[in-house]
């Protein structure tokens, strides 16, 4: 993609990330931190997961993540995914939660201007919630979808910067979740070291709601790190 093409992408994105938090009326920080690791089976099929750990400052609510999943490259333009989620949600000021998710997914990689590919993700979760103080049981179903790119800086693909945005629809789990229906900017920059290790700082605009019929009025500014091994970011 030629260099205009790539800054009327990102001004594209960076305008709607702007309009996300100035629709919000209120604002929470958050910090993420992830591990990706990635193993290779086979040419087709790879193992990965992810190991997190979240917290919101404001309000000291901590989340514990653990996510083993498999990706099975069918097609050269698609992936297909599967795993399985496990979070655990410490709030001092309410009952902590429990979520089992199990997840499955597709990626389409289209179309693509030379080193730059499009991604489109779809991702559909059962999500299984319990409140820990009375273990009060609310299943869910909640539909993703994912555009965007990452954009390498250089040939040989050591520096990049990641632009994608994300809408979520949910169906169910009104009674155990908090927070729901959210919408989602992202922005962030990657190095990778060699072939095993990369990071990524990414800032993350989220808005969310609490029932159908609400506004998107809260905001969450979310500031994540990810270390990848032995994955290839693109």
């Amino acid at each position: 993609m030629s260099k205009p093409g790539v800054v009327k992408i990102s001004c594209f994105l960076s305008v709607w990330l702007f309009g996300l938090s100035s629709w919000a009326q209120e604002s929470t920080n958050r910090i993420w931190l992830d591990f990706k690791p990635h193993f290779k089976v086979n040419e087709n099929l790879e193992y990965f997961g992810d190991a997190g750990y979240r917290i919101i400052l404001s309000e000291q609510i901590h989340t514990f993540v653990l996510r083993p999943s498999v990706r099975y490259y069918f097609k050269p333009w698609l992936d297909l995914m599967g795993g399985i989620g496990f979070f655990y949600e410490i709030d001092p000021n309410l009952s902590n939660l429990f979520e089992i998710r199990p997840w499955q997914g597709v990626r389409v990689h289209w179309p693509t201007f030379g080193r730059i590919g499009i991604k489109h993700y779809f991702r559909l979760e059962e999500r299984f919630l319990w409140e820990t103080e009375s273990w009060i049981f609310d299943p869910a179903l909640r539909f993703r979808y994912k555009l965007g790119s990452r954009i390498p800086f250089n040939e040989s693909r050591t520096i990049y910067v990641s632009l994608f945005v994300e809408a979520f629809a949910n169906f169910g789990g009104e009674d155990v979740e908090r927070f729901r229906n959210r919408m989602r900017g992202y922005f962030g920059f990657g190095w990778r070291f060699d072939d095993t290790w990369s990071v990524e700082i990414e800032y993350i605009h989220q808005a969310s709601r609490s029932t159908d019929a609400d506004e998107f009025d809260v905001s969450d500014n979310i500031f994540r790190l990810r270390v990848f091994k032995g994955g290839w970011v693109w």
